[in-house]
């Protein structure tokens, strides 16, 4: 018999600890342990498991997350709370039973918008990169390049590549500028002549164009335009095919650069010019072509500030120069002489440009421009000049002396040679001066070299003429003084070509002549009696006389004209009178003043232009007069203003005696007898 096994008791910790516990003491109170704790202990007692390896992927978005999140955290934020509050009032109050699916609706609806905003930019700029079969194939046979004068021929070439027919189908051509068709353009064989839509546009019928069906349309003809310049030929293909309710269209393009010209032109000068030297301009021409060139123009357009002093061959036209007849091969060379103002404005990058045309039935084609900038130099000579007598005026008078004060100074860096300096005054408007106003190192020797920094002034006067008509003006409104100084030096040694420097040009203008005429008459110059009463005049009887006033001006309208003269005590006011133009005349009895507003008095009034008044005045010598010859009228003036040079001018006339100078009938009757 196997032996049983042993029995095995466990006893409760209870009655363990009860058989332990010493006889006679009591059982503490047992301390309740929290069930988290407990668990806890019981965790940190237990083997924990091995730690997995790192996970390269993960801690690798986690690097890019962490700052990541620096910035979308923020906009969850901002967004988060607008967002919920759009769901909670747009979806979940107007559709609480299906808020999710109206969400998805709507999504759905922008997602069909953006769709068609993005088709629609793709068809509209996408599409048209990519090729698409052609219905009108466009080539130019001849020549392979383009040369602006030269002979071409545009080929258009079509084709029925629909598969249907095409019914009245029409091929226009818009023509590129500059281009001239030959008067026998080319028509498709068995069609009829080109029918022009527009001046620059050729129409062709083609009629109806079975599939497959093809042709090409040739318009010889000449091409103008500049080198370099882009020239486009467009073709439009209409046509009507079975079922439709409008003609479809085909548009081709074409585009082709000038790449030569007939007529070529060079342009040389120098590099840098020296401001004031005389310079030559040269222009190069010729027909490189293997035809003719019936009519041209070369045309120069300088800087402002260069003046021409001469060309050969001589100018055409200003700064042009006409071409005729050019043959083929023909060459030919242009100068122009001219210099770079040194005074007065300046181009800060002085430019000349050259242009060549080609003329045609009198329409010029621009066929080559070109362009070239040059460095002005300036030799350092500087010359001005000023008004110094009359100092500060604003208007010169006539027969007034005038000084001029020239200046000039070397402010460069290299001694200046043989300096000549010259003032012209207006010429006409002066008295000849009594020594020329031109000075050289002869008059004056410090002008034989002027060493940098050196200076010096010239004092020049000369006189206005006492009197200037309209011959003088030559066909001037008014007479200005206009004062130019010039100077001519040479520099570096060279003495063939020398600087030429001009000072600001001054101008005055200068003031009109107002002037003042009167006299008294007894009779006329026809011997018809004017006045009244004895001649010679008695003391104590009362004679009476007309008195005539006259103004006279020379080259300037007086506006605000004003004449004041004086009765003597014993002359009196009539009241009769006669005025030609402005106010009535007045009479002042407190100051026996006679008074008359002219208004305007135009230039040249004198001769043929009459401006005046006349009045009766009535004599009454006494005894004191007998022997005398009394005034009839005293202290005669006039003033008014210089309608150009807005100055006051005046004039004064003798005192009117009963002499009467002007009346030969009377004249020597004016002593007064008993």
């Amino acid at each position: 018999m196997k032996a049983a096994p042993p029995q095995i008791t466990m006893a409760k910790p209870e009655e363990n600890l009860e058989k332990k516990r010493p006889a006679g003491e009591e059982a503490a109170p047992a301390e309740v342990v929290p069930a988290a704790d407990l668990t806890l202990a019981r965790e940190a007692d237990s083997p924990k498991p091995p730690r997995p390896a790192p996970n390269v992927f993960i801690n690798t978005l986690n690097v890019f997350a962490g700052p990541m999140s620096r910035v979308y955290d923020p906009i969850r934020k901002v967004c988060y709370e607008p967002f919920q509050e759009h769901w909670e009032e747009r979806y979940k109050k107007n559709f609480p039973k299906h808020p999710h699916r109206m969400l998805i609706l709507d999504i759905a609806l922008l997602a069909l918008a953006g769709t068609l905003i993005v088709g629609g930019i793709f068809a509209y700029f996408v599409m048209p990169i990519f090729p698409q079969a052609r219905i009108v194939s466009l080539e130019t046979l001849s020549p392979g390049r383009l040369v602006s004068g030269g002979h071409i021929n545009l080929i258009v070439a079509y084709r029925n590549e629909t598969g249907r027919p095409m019914a009245s189908a029409e091929l226009r051509l818009s023509l590129p500028d500059g281009f001239i068709p030959d008067a026998s353009a080319a028509k498709p064989e068995g069609q009829n002549q080109p029918v022009g839509a527009a001046p620059d546009v050729l129409a062709f019928p083609l009629g109806t164009l079975a599939p497959n069906a093809r042709g090409e349309v040739k318009v010889p003809g000449v091409i103008y335009g500049t080198v370099g310049s882009k020239k486009v030929l467009s073709s439009d293909l209409l046509f009507w095919q079975e079922g439709q309710t409008s003609p479809t269209r085909t548009v081709a393009y074409s585009e082709w650069l000038i790449e030569d010209s007939l007529l070529t032109l060079d342009l040389r000068l120098d590099e840098q010019m020296v401001r004031g030297r005389q310079t030559a301009v040269t222009i190069a021409y010729a027909n490189k072509g293997d035809q003719t060139i019936p009519d041209a123009a070369v045309r120069l357009s300088p800087p402002d500030d260069f003046f021409v002093t001469g060309a050969e061959p001589e100018m055409s036209g200003r700064n042009e120069w006409r071409l005729s007849a050019l043959e083929p091969g023909a060459t030919g060379v242009i100068t122009v002489y001219g210099r770079l103002r040194s005074g007065g404005p300046r181009a800060a990058s002085p430019s000349f440009t050259l242009r060549g045309y080609i003329i045609v039935g009198g329409e010029r084609y621009l066929t080559q421009e070109t362009r070239r900038n040059i460095a002005a130099l300036t030799g350092g000579f500087e010359l001005s000049q000023e008004i110094s007598s009359p100092a500060g005026s604003s208007s010169l008078f006539p027969g007034q002396d005038v000084t001029v004060t020239i200046r000039y100074r070397n402010s460069g860096s290299q001694p200046i040679d043989n300096v000549r300096i010259t003032l012209t005054p207006t010429a006409g408007l002066i008295q000849p001066p009594a020594t020329p106003l031109f000075w050289d190192a002869d008059r004056l020797p410090e002008l034989r070299r002027l060493d940098p920094g050196a200076s010096g002034s010239i004092d020049a006067t000369f006189r206005i003429k006492d009197a200037i008509t309209a011959q003088d003006l030559g066909g001037e409104a008014g007479p200005a003084m206009n004062v130019a100084a010039q100077a001519e030096y040479d520099l570096g040694g060279d003495t063939i070509r020398p600087v030429h420097v001009d000072a600001e040009a001054l101008s005055l203008p200068i003031s009109t002549v107002l002037g003042i005429k009167a006299a008294a008459m007894y009779y006329t110059k026809d011997g018809e009696q004017l006045g009244v009463g004895p001649l010679p005049p008695k003391a104590g009887q009362t004679t009476k006389y007309w008195v005539f006033v006259y103004l006279t001006n020379t080259t300037s309208d007086i506006r605000d004209a004003r004449v004041e003269a004086t009765l003597p005590s014993n002359v009196a006011w009539t009241g009769k009178y006669s005025v030609t133009s402005g106010q009535p005349a007045a009479f002042l009895t407190s100051t026996n003043q006679v008074q008359w507003e002219a208004g305007t008095v135009p230039a040249g009034a004198d001769g043929d232009i009459k401006v005046g008044f006349s009045f009766e005045a009535a004599l009454t010598p006494d005894k004191a007069d007998i022997g005398k010859v009394p005034a009839l009228l005293k202290s005669i003036k006039v003033s008014g203003v210089d309608s150009v040079t807005n100055t006051r001018v005046s004039a004064s006339a003798p005192d009117v005696t009963a002499e009467l100078p002007s009346d030969s009938r009377a004249s020597g009757k004016g002593k007064v007898v008993k």
